[in-house]
């Protein structure tokens, strides 16, 4: 998963550089979209989607200059994404490992929503009895494996989460109030005066926590 959040990351910091100077450009958001295509995971690319979007409405939406290169421009970058996207699914098709298109249609409500909504519940069940100080950095597993119900177990036996897939529950269930109150307060902080392709990568990777694991 970390490297598809990477591959979407690394497209909010290049859809300004293609659009400014496409040509020196075309190689390294090919590479970067074919490694997204065939990495196998879904929520990547619903944000690189949302880049995608961006960077068109930052080219001819109000308030743009709206010139007719600009708009070019975004539209290849659009297209020149979409290709290496499927480039990559057919490449790791044809190497039998899969694909972010072969799993986004293989998915199923609950495994992509169910387990993650359990975790989070049980996180948050979790979090209630460590109000403070939460159960220990790294202790979500520890602290929730007994709150699982049978109807989680007995599909998967041994399957457990070490992690909460969303950094919020994660923090809260591990470090409670005052851990979350001060990541929420140093991202706050950091983020206030973010600008530009660095903060679109930064605001990529947490949207994708929000849904995955931290590691």
């Amino acid at each position: 998963f970390e490297f598809g959040a990477l591959m979407a990351g690394a497209l909010g910091l290049l859809a300004n550089r293609f659009v400014e100077r496409p040509r020196e450009w075309y190689l390294p958001v090919a590479v970067v979209m074919i490694g997204a295509g065939a990495c196998g995971e879904r929520l990547p690319l619903l944000l690189i989607v949302v880049v995608l979007a961006s960077s068109l409405w930052r080219a001819a939406g109000p308030g743009s200059a709206r010139t007719k290169e600009a708009v070019r421009r975004s539209i290849a970058f659009g297209a020149l994404t979409f290709v290496s996207l499927l480039a990559g699914a057919l490449i790791a098709s044809w190497t039998n490992a899969g694909g972010s298109i072969a799993r986004v249609a293989g998915s199923t409500s609950q495994e992509t929503f169910g387990q993650r909504f359990m975790a989070w519940r049980e996180g948050l069940r979790a979090f209630s009895h460590h109000l403070l100080i939460g159960g220990g950095p790294g202790q979500f597993r520890s602290v929730t494996s007994a709150l699982f119900p049978l109807s989680f177990v007995k599909p998967s036996p041994g399957e457990v989460f070490t992690d909460a897939h969303n950094f919020i529950v994660e923090y809260l269930t591990t470090t409670g109030i005052l851990g979350v109150l001060a990541l929420v307060g140093w991202l706050s902080v950091t983020l206030y005066r973010a600008r530009g392709p660095l903060a679109v990568a930064a605001l990529v990777l947490i949207a994708i926590e929000l849904a995955e694991p931290l590691n």
